[in-house]
């Protein structure tokens, strides 16, 4: 996904990658979002594909004093991460996110269906939710248990929900 999109955005420059799933990740990945900061002083967006990633480089961001010059975005969300991103002058702007309980749900059903002797298919892919630090605050989310209830696609996917099986989210 990431070659398409430099493909397709062509004055998009990759200054670096790095990362690292030394513990604790996040102060891991700080320390190296330092270096990359300081070897690339022109960087304005960092993708993180992991929300401690997103973290550690909010560390390095926030340190540098650069929280008004670098936006970071990044995949996955927990209450912790909502909290970082409401922060005032946050640079971590958006995230795309999967309920991991949705995500449970989907798997179930899936099941169900191959246990019932149908294909679900050979891919089964619940749909991420795109949330960004205004609709965060606009909402006023706090939460996981608020993203649920304020972003009803993140609390449910009609992915696996063949007609005969009944659905708990139907009103």
């Amino acid at each position: 996904t990431w070659v398409d999109f430099k493909k397709k955005y062509a004055g998009i420059n990759e200054a670096a990658m790095f990362g690292t799933l030394d513990n604790p990740i996040a102060n891991s990945v700080a320390n190296q979002a330092r270096s990359v900061l300081s070897a690339n002083p022109d960087i304005k967006v960092m993708f993180a594909p992991y929300d401690e990633f997103a973290k550690g480089v909010k560390i390095a961001v926030d340190e540098a004093g650069l929280s008004q010059d670098i936006k970071i975005y990044s995949a996955d969300i927990s209450t912790s991460d909502i909290a970082a991103m409401r922060e005032p002058d946050s640079a971590w702007a958006a995230t795309a996110a999967t309920n991991p309980a949705v995500v449970g749900q989907v798997s179930v059903r899936a099941l169900a269906q191959l246990l019932a002797g149908e294909d679900p298919g050979h891919n089964v892919i619940v749909p991420p939710t795109l949330i960004t630090q205004k609709e965060l605050i606009d909402k006023d989310i706090k939460n996981m248990e608020d993203l649920s209830v304020k972003l009803p696609q993140f609390a449910h996917a009609d992915v696996a929900m063949p007609a005969w099986m009944p659905n708990p989210n139907a009103k």
